[in-house]
């Protein structure tokens, strides 16, 4: 396995884990910061 296709495999995981995480906030009801005054 070369360099570049390391990195695809990463990046690939990288973006799956980052649309799950989107998921499972939207799912949540959203951030749960409360906004800065």
């Amino acid at each position: 396995m070369d360099l570049t296709e390391i990195f695809c495999a990463i990046d690939d995981y990288c973006t799956q884990q980052k649309i799950n995480w989107n998921v499972k906030i939207l799912l949540s009801g959203g951030s749960k910061k409360k906004p800065k005054i």
